[in-house]
């Protein structure tokens, strides 16, 4: 209940016998609830409250000695003006009554009016629990940074953010600001997509917290094939044994292949083999297609080449260039001569894949590679005889930097495989930090190169 309001009136005589009537009341707010205030928050949006009375003179403002509460911590009612403001200390939620009293200062009338008070409820809550309202993750691309804001709602003073699972390797989560950033690996989407779970806390007393799980998909390369061209094949002959190609995706890649002349096969992995029956002889349309294993949804692709088959006795079209010489940065290039058996001459060549400021005239390879170009390419020669057979192989041809740091150039994404035909033994090619590129050459007999590419990490 509040206490009982008494307004005193006072006469004062003047010297000519009338009398004046002086009284103190507050008028705003009225007694009862004020503005509900909010932990670590500025009282009602930063206003605060301003008390007010009728009285003109100076006064001053302050809680009352019977007040059953004193004001919360981080609040204060300044003297001078009756501004109730701050923002409320963290563990000062409650309900508060008060007594709000005002007094007659300084230079005051006599004799001085009374003070006046008026009591009021204050409640100070927690406000709205802390909560993660972001509903989903940027996708992210392997190999680059990644940065991304966590946002929230509510909560109380600083924040703690943490992950407790499935943020990529590379990745982290600032404690203090929310911000996912990093460098994602190169084979972070071989590992895709990512639960991540994470999680909140703010500071109040006692702490809300709040957890979230976000999947952050980090999308493999295009699946392409490489294979252009097939090995051509003589009836009656055993058919070189060729690994079809391709990059991007998720390996391990599966293949179906259609228009295969009979006595040819090909294995879902895409190796072709066997021995073309007679009545075989010509050129054939041969359907490749690849998908991914990047499940559930997986890549795909299609493309058409052809297959030539001679008679027996004859001799197949093949390409003996087996290897293209390194090449410098800016420097000229020691000319390379494409070279070929069998078949019809004259031959015709093509290649894909050489980086800027090398080209292919006729069958010759020159230029001079350009600043930036430093890396590893796989450049894909195709040659064409007389009667329009055709044969390819892919051929790696290094580009240095002639300060000696390493580049990517336009070496494949990780988990890439390039098939070449013919030659025998492995090396290993030391590429970049923390990568080895292992090549393994498939088969004695061929067309160029077979290799097969695994991308394995090393330590550092």
């Amino acid at each position: 209940m509040s206490p009982k309001k008494v307004v005193v009136l006072f006469a004062v005589i003047c010297c000519f016998g009338s009398s004046q009537l002086f009284a103190i009341t507050i008028t705003a707010p009225p007694a009862g609830a004020l503005p509900e205030a909010v932990i670590a928050l500025p009282y009602n949006g930063g206003a605060g409250v301003q008390f007010q009375c009728d009285y003109g003179g100076q006064k001053s403002w302050t809680i009352d000695a019977s007040s059953p509460d004193l004001l919360p911590s981080g609040l204060t009612l300044t003297a001078g003006t009756g501004l109730l403001n701050g923002t409320p200390a963290i563990g000062t939620d409650g309900i508060y009554t008060i007594v709000v009293r005002v007094a007659c200062s300084g230079a005051c009338i006599f004799p001085p009016p009374p003070p006046d008070t008026e009591t009021y409820t204050l409640t100070v809550s927690n406000g709205e629990p802390i909560q993660i309202t972001t509903s989903a993750l940027d996708d992210g691309i392997y190999g680059q940074a990644y940065s991304f804001q966590v946002d929230t709602t509510g909560g109380v003073g600083a924040l703690d953010f943490s992950n407790t699972s499935g943020l990529p390797n590379g990745l982290s989560i600032g404690q203090t600001t929310g911000l996912i950033s990093g460098t994602l690996d190169a084979d972070a989407y071989l590992f895709a997509p990512y639960s991540v779970t994470l999680d909140v806390e703010d500071s109040n007393i006692p702490p809300t917290t709040h957890s979230v799980t976000l999947d952050l998909d980090v999308p493999a390369p295009e699946l392409k094939i490489l294979t252009s061209a097939l090995p051509a094949g003589e009836i009656g002959t055993t058919y070189t044994t060729t690994t079809l190609s391709a990059n991007g995706g998720v390996p391990a890649y599966s293949w179906t292949v259609t228009g295969l002349p009979n006595g040819l096969s090909v294995t879902g992995g895409g190796v072709i083999s066997g021995m073309p029956l007679a009545g075989t002889e010509g050129v054939h349309q041969i359907n490749l297609s690849v998908t991914d294993n990047d499940l559930p949804s997986s890549q795909s692709d299609t493309t058409i080449i052809t297959l030539s088959i001679s008679a027996a006795g004859t001799n197949p079209l093949t390409i003996t260039t087996s290897n293209l010489n390194v090449a410098e940065e800016e420097e000229a290039y020691s000319p390379v001569i494409l070279t070929a058996a069998g078949g019809t001459s004259p031959y015709t060549w093509s290649a894909v894949g050489l980086p800027n400021g090398l080209e292919l005239d006729g069958d010759v390879i020159s230029g001079e590679p350009l600043e930036g170009t430093a890396g590893t390419y796989y450049v894909n020669t195709v040659v064409t005889d007389f009667t329009g057979d055709q044969a390819s192989a892919m051929l790696m041809l290094i580009v240095e930097d002639p300060d000696g740091a390493s580049s990517s150039g336009s070496s494949l994404p990780v988990g890439s495989s390039i098939n070449l035909v013919g030659g025998g033994g492995s090396c290993t090619i030391y590429h970049g930090q923390g990568f080895s590129w292992w090549y393994q050459a498939m088969g004695m007999l061929g067309l160029a190169i077979l290799f097969c590419v695994r991308n394995m990490r090393t330590a550092q």
